[in-house]
């Protein structure tokens, strides 16, 4: 059978990705031919799996932005039938990959300076070898020195586990995708929400695609989105994973330990329904166009999904969605997708098994369906913060720059400084670049302790590391009376934190974190074993109160039952001497009757 035609995908490179759009065009219409003979088409599946570049770390490429792009047709029984074959192709090995990427038991990856800056090399000497890649060699002649820049590269190297051709390919894409979403003109800056137009930033905040506020037990961040709105076209939707996978990419661990998704479409259907019959024809949106373009956009971000589950409570509106999603994400990202089926309990039980924290005050769904927006709103609100106080710093840093760099006064250079003057004036210099105020930032770590109240702050993994710690040291800190001795405590816990990368952060409320200096953690380390200690008391003092209470609780029965004891003996006592009266008196008549 002829294989259609194939157009080019905007963020793919046309040097690498020829053979792969041929073989996934032939992928998509032999599915098609199949679903007419299903008796062929597990084995039609198994012929086309398997075949594209794995490079790319996924294996259909072909897809257009616009929402003209056709949808494959594959049921859920052929995706299932595939992703059951390519994990029995594997090797135990990468088998155990899997699970452990699944279960977030995957070990850490060692990372040394000198690997990483082979691996920035053997980068470079990739990137040079692709050629016509128009959005990547404009980035380049705008700002070299942005597209250059280690911290930047090193997410794309991380992304693809320190691969450097798999690192060059996603680079060029990802100016090739930038360019075709935010034009030329944002093409070697951040982008920021000031650069989102109105519609995305009221999708942005409208609250379908959230941050959980605690990570798994992997120390990965997870990402949940609902069903997209009828209202939000695909461009917009784009936008909003670009900048989302941006802001998440900024955190080291994150680049190092990737990502986890959830599609949570439970009680979805109802509410989806409603909005797209209020809405005119004309403006709906292609909502399966968008679930089939969208994983497109993976490949062209420095983030890589670790697991993703799809969550749903209907398998016959649901199912046939959720087989082309697993379709489109792609050989790496399928063989660790999982789907639960079931009610909104069973499936946040299901994501439990698998590391994933969905306590109330986490997962940002109610019982009723209702999606939670405190937290959302309040990560964004700091996020544009952050956001405006860089622009304001780097503005700074430019006109300081400027100013250094504009001609000395003739007058100036005429009078010659004393050495006390200069002396002086090398030591302002000096106070004025060390005194620097440290920059917010958005996302903590595993390991940090979060110094705040509420439940999500006491769920956070770090926080709890450091309770255990403060617990065990407990004994040896109220047992000593010197001041030297308690510091020497509390200063090694805050050492041992650093040690596992682990910082004391505090909630700037306006911008987000900030690390506090090591004496400022010494003394909360202090003030947490004073708050054990008085809170033991007040237990201890609590539990004396009770048992007295609970013993005089119990004389006070005893009383009243020796009262009552009393009392029923008196009573006996009268009733067995009448009886014994009438008794007698009884006798003597019977005697006298005889």
């Amino acid at each position: 059978m002829e294989s259609p035609s194939v157009s080019p995908l905007p963020f793919a490179l046309d040097s690498i990705s020829v053979a792969t759009a041929a073989t996934t065009s032939t992928s998509v219409s032999t599915l098609s031919q199949s679903q007419d003979d299903h008796n062929n088409s597990d084995q039609l599946l198994l012929q086309t799996q398997l075949q594209a570049d794995d490079g790319l770390m996924i294996d259909t490429v072909e897809l257009e932005w616009d929402d003209k792009a056709p949808a494959p047709c594959v049921s859920p029984d052929e995706i299932e039938s595939l992703m059951a074959h390519q994990m029995s192709a594997l090797s135990v090995e990468d088998r155990d990959k899997v699970y452990h990427d699944l279960y977030g038991i995957t070990p850490a990856f060692t990372e040394t300076p000198e690997l990483l800056q082979a691996r920035l090399a053997a980068m470079e000497d990739e990137l040079e070898q692709l050629h016509d890649i128009p959005a990547y060699d404009m980035a380049v002649l705008l700002d070299r020195d942005y597209v250059t820049k280690d911290e930047f590269r090193l997410r794309f190297l991380r992304a693809d586990l320190l691969d450097a051709k798999k690192a060059a390919h996603r680079m060029a894409r990802h100016f090739k995708a930038k360019m075709d979403l935010f034009g030329r003109d944002k093409l070697v800056k951040d982008i920021t929400q000031d650069d989102l137009d109105d519609a995305t930033l009221a999708a942005l905040y409208s609250g379908y695609c959230q941050f959980l506020p605690l990570r798994d037990r992997a120390g990965r961040m997870v990402h949940v989105q609902f069903v997209v709105p009828p209202t939000i076209d695909l461009e917009t939707k784009l936008k909003i994973d670009f900048y989302m996978v941006m802001v998440k990419s900024e955190d080291i661990e994150t680049q190092r330990k990737g990502c986890v998704g959830i599609r949570y479409f439970n009680g979805q259907w109802l509410q989806a329904q409603q909005q797209q019959q209020a809405q005119p024809q004309e403006q709906q949106p292609q909502t399966n166009n968008c679930l089939w373009q969208a994983p497109q956009l993976l490949t062209a971000l420095p983030l890589r999904p670790s697991a993703m589950h799809l969550c749903h409570d209907s398998k016959s509106i649901w199912s046939p969605v959720f087989a082309v999603m697993k379709y489109v994400l792609g050989y790496f990202v399928r063989n660790r997708t999982r789907e639960h089926y079931g009610t909104h309990e069973h499936n946040l039980f299901q994501l439990q098994t698998y590391g994933i924290i969905t306590s109330p005050s986490c997962f940002p769904l109610d019982l009723d369906g209702k999606i939670l927006l405190e937290y959302h709103h309040e990560l964004w609100r700091k996020r544009r913060n952050l956001e405006r106080l860089r622009e304001e710093k780097l503005v700074q840093k430019e006109q300081q720059q400027e100013e250094e760099e504009e001609d000395v006064n003739p007058q100036e250079q005429q009078s010659q400084p004393t050495p006390a003057d200069t002396n002086n004036d090398t030591k302002n210099k000096k106070n004025k670049s060390t005194v620097v105020d440290p920059e917010p930032f958005s996302i903590a770590g595993q390991n940090d302790v979060l110094l705040g109240r509420g439940k999500r702050f006491y769920e956070h993994s770090g926080n709890i590391r450091f309770r255990y710690m403060v617990e065990h040291q407990a004994a040896d800190y109220n047992a000593t009376a010197s001041a030297s001795a308690k510091k020497r405590i509390t200063s090694d816990i805050v050492a041992k934190i650093h040690q596992t990368g682990g910082r004391f952060l505090k909630d700037d409320r306006d911008a987000g974190w900030i690390e506090v200096d090591d004496e400022t953690a010494r003394l909360k380390v202090s003030h947490v074993f004073r708050n054990m200690r008085l809170s033991k008391h007040n237990n201890n003092n609590t539990a004396a109160c009770s048992n007295n209470h609970h013993e005089n609780n119990n004389k006070g029965a005893r009383t009243k039952r020796a009262r009552e004891e009393d009392v029923s003996s008196k009573k006996t006592a009268t009733t067995t001497a009448s009886t014994t009266r009438e008794e007698v008196s009884s006798f003597k008549e019977t005697k006298e009757d005889f």
